[in-house]
C-alpha cells in the first residue's frame, strides 16, 4: 500500500469556530501539521470567531506543540492573534501550551493571548517546554499560573538539546510560585537562552510571585564565549512569600544580568531574620556571569 499525502503549502491557516476557517481549534491545527507536514512557513492566525470552550469544538488541553516534518531554521511555524481580539484560554490542565520536543515554533501573543492555568496539581504551568527544544520564541503572552500548596510555573522550560536559541520576552506573568523556571544542558555551541523584556509580578492579593521572578540553570557549552544566557530588561516585583523569595536565581551557567528592574522582594515569614530574602541570587561558581545597569530597590529584610 502506498500512501501520498499532500504536504502543507499554504501560508496563513485561520482558526475559529464561527466562519469558514481551516480549523476550529487549535489542537485541530497541529493534528493535521503532524500528518501533512508543511513545504513552507505557516502562519495559524486564531481569529475573533476562536471560542476555547464551544460546546461543539471544544479547545483540547493541553495544546500539544511538537516536531512537524518539514520544519527547519527557514521553516517556520507562527502562532499569532489577529488584530483587535483577545483570547483567553482557561483550563486545569497540568498546563495549557505542552511544547514537547518542538522545534522552530513561535507565539506571538501580541498581549492579547491570556494563558490561564487554573489547576492545582503539583508543578502546573501556564507554558511548558520539554525535551529537545529547539528554535522557540514566546513572545507577548499573559500567563497566569495557580499558586496553591503545590509549586507552580509561568512558564517552565526542562530542555535537553538545541542549536538554536529559545527566546523568552515580552510575557506578562502573575499568580505562580515561579515566573520563568529555565534549565537546559544542551551541549550545542551557539545555543543561548534569551529572557528579555518580560513584567513579571502582580501586586494584587493572591497573585504575587511566591518564590523567583526568573529561576535560571544552564550548562556552560560555550567555551569560547562568556554569553550563554541572557537575562535583560525585565521587571520583576511583589514577590512575596515564605521560603527565600528572590528576584533572579543563577544555579549554574555564564551569560549576563543586566537592565533588570527587581523591587518589592518580600519574605512574608522571616522579614527581620537572616537570609529571608534576596534581589539576586548567582550560584555559578565556575562560570562567569556579568552583572551590570541592574535596580534593585525595596528587598525585606
Amino acid at each position: 500500500v502506498v500512501l501520498s499525502v499532500q504536504a502543507q503549502n499554504i501560508d496563513t491557516l485561520t482558526i475559529g469556530q464561527n466562519g469558514n476557517h481551516d480549523f476550529k481549534t487549535v489542537s485541530a491545527a497541529f493534528d493535521s501539521l503532524y500528518n501533512r507536514g508543511v513545504g513552507n512557513s505557516i502562519m495559524l492566525l486564531v481569529t475573533a470567531d476562536y471560542i476555547p470552550d464551544d460546546s461543539l469544538y471544544h479547545e483540547t488541553f493541553p495544546i500539544t506543540v511538537q516536531d512537524v516534518i518539514g520544519t527547519d531554521a527557514e521553516t517556520t511555524i507562527t502562532l499569532k492573534l489577529a488584530e483587535d481580539i483577545n483570547v483567553t484560554l482557561k483550563d486545569s490542565a497540568d498546563c495549557i501550551f505542552y511544547l514537547d520536543n518542538a522545534k522552530h515554533f513561535s507565539i506571538y501573543g501580541d498581549g492579547r493571548l491570556n494563558v490561564v492555568n487554573e489547576s492545582k496539581v503539583n508543578g502546573t504551568a501556564g507554558i511548558r517546554l520539554y525535551g529537545n527544544c529547539d528554535d522557540i520564541v514566546i513572545d507577548g503572552c499573559n500567563i497566569m499560573a495557580e499558586v496553591a500548596d503545590s509549586c507552580s510555573y509561568g512558564i517552565s522550560a526542562e530542555c535537553h538539546y538545541g542549536e538554536y536559541p529559545i527566546v523568552l520576552s515580552n510575557n506578562n506573568i502573575s499568580r505562580a510560585t515561579y515566573g520563568m523556571f529555565v534549565t537546559d544542558d544542551s551541549d550545542k555551541k551557539g545555543r543561548d537562552i534569551i529572557i528579555d523584556g518580560n513584567s513579571i509580578g502582580d501586586v494584587r492579593d493572591g497573585y504575587h510571585i511566591t518564590s523567583c521572578g526568573i529561576c535560571v540553570s544552564v550548562a556552560n557549552s560555550h567555551k569560547d564565549v562568556s554569553s550563554r544566557f541572557v537575562i535583560s530588561d525585565n521587571k520583576i516585583f511583589s514577590v512575596m512569600g515564605g521560603v527565600l523569595p528572590t528576584g533572579i536565581t543563577v544555579y549554574d551557567g555564564s551569560g549576563t544580568i543586566s537592565n533588570n528592574l527587581i523591587l518589592d522582594i518580600v519574605n512574608n515569614n522571616q522579614a527581620h531574620e537572616t537570609n529571608a530574602a534576596y534581589g539576586m541570587i548567582i550560584m555559578s561558581a565556575n562560570d562567569s556571569v556579568e552583572c551590570y545597569n541592574n535596580m534593585i530597590s525595596h528587598v525585606a529584610a
